[in-house]
């Protein structure tokens, strides 16, 4: 069994001192502390230009990191590795793939589920039955056309994916930010 050490630092304020003893960004020193270009390559590659040293140190600390996890596979790979290859590990290792192939399906379509039944409260008549078909809701059609647009935006290449991935979650973190300037305003309004 490996053992993985992660050595890091920190910064409390975000800053830290420069080659001229100046003050700088923590992470500047990556783009434009030397002139050794060092890629990290992976899936979401950077190029950093560093020190001589820096390149040097960064070199081994990405081969220890390559040596102590040689491949990825997330809990595929985690699992299979510590109940053993040929033994228990192949069984389990298959079961959480098996066993995800139902539940990830069924995760979203609960959640479509959850945001149709909601619309209701925001939008009333979808509680009514479809006309001419007692047994089909509005609700249920908006689940299913959801579920089916959210299968429509993710079949896209993984870039365009992540994009959006971005554009979403920028969008809660302003909302969230407006929600408490807003609740800020009305505080001390009163």
């Amino acid at each position: 069994m490996s053992k993985i050490v992660a050595i890091m630092s920190m910064s409390l304020d975000g800053f830290v001192a420069d080659q001229n003893d100046g003050v700088a960004e923590v992470f500047d020193w990556y783009g434009n502390s030397g002139n050794v270009e060092f890629h990290t390559g992976g899936s979401d590659p950077m190029t950093f230009k560093v020190s001589p040293p820096s390149a040097e140190h960064l070199r081994a600390l990405w081969a220890e990191l390559g040596a102590a996890m040689p491949q990825a596979g997330g809990s595929y790979a985690f699992l299979r590795e510590i109940y053993g290859r040929e033994g228990a590990g192949r069984l389990v290792s298959f079961l959480y793939i098996w066993q995800l192939g139902f539940s990830a399906p069924l995760s979203i379509a609960s959640g479509c589920i959850g945001f149709a039944e909601y619309a209701v409260y925001l939008y009333p008549p979808l509680g009514h039955t479809v006309p001419g078909m007692p047994w089909l809701h509005y609700t249920s059609l908006l689940a299913a056309g959801t579920c089916l647009l959210l299968g429509a935006v993710l079949y896209r290449k993984v870039e365009q994916v992540k994009r959006w991935g971005l554009v979403r979650w920028g969008g809660g973190v302003a909302r969230v930010g407006g929600g408490g300037s807003i609740a800020g305003c009305a505080g001390a309004a009163r």
